[in-house]
C-alpha cells in the first residue's frame, strides 16, 4: 500500500486521508474493513489481513490515524520544527489542539503571513487528516 501511495505521489496520501474521513461522520477516527477496502480498491485480501492485524485492537476496526501516519513515513527535522513552531504558536492555552477557526483569524491578522501560511502547509500535511482540529 506504501509503495501504491509513492508511486501515485503525495495527493494520493491525502486524497486517501480524505476519502478515510468521509466514512467517518461521527469522528471516531475508526475504519473498518468494509470501508477500507472499499475507497481503496486496489488493496488485497492479503493486504487487509496485514493492516488489520498490525493496527487493530478488536479485528474489526482501526485508528485510522495510525494507518495514515504509517503510510506517511518520517517528516524531515527542518520540516517538523516548522511544523512544531506554528502549533505551539497557536495553542497559546497548551491544551494540545485548537479550533481551527482560531488558527484563520490568527493568520489573517499575522504580518508575517507567508513563513505562517508555510508553516500551517506543513503541518496539514504532516497531520494527514483534517477534521477541523489541530492535535
Amino acid at each position: 500500500m506504501k509503495r501504491k501511495m509513492q508511486e501515485e505521489g503525495p495527493g494520493s496520501l491525502l486524497s486517501l486521508a480524505v476519502r478515510i474521513k468521509s466514512t467517518d461522520p461521527k469522528k471516531q477516527h475508526v475504519i473498518n474493513r468494509r470501508s477500507l477496502q472499499e475507497i481503496s480498491p486496489f488493496l488485497q485480501q492479503d493486504h487487509l489481513n496485514i493492516i488489520f492485524r498490525e493496527l487493530s485492537q478488536n479485528d474489526k476496526d482501526i485508528d485510522y490515524s495510525l494507518l495514515i501516519y504509517d503510510l506517511k513515513g518520517q517528516v524531515d527535522e527542518e520540516r517538523l520544527k516548522d511544523i512544531e513552531g506554528a502549533f505551539n504558536s497557536l495553542d497559546n492555552r497548551r491544551e494540545g489542539e485548537f479550533p481551527i477557526h482560531y488558527m484563520v483569524s490568527r493568520y489573517l491578522s499575522k504580518s508575517y503571513k507567508e513563513h505562517f501560511q508555510r508553516s500551517v502547509d506543513l503541518y496539514v500535511k504532516f497531520q494527514g487528516i483534517d477534521d477541523g482540529v489541530f492535535t
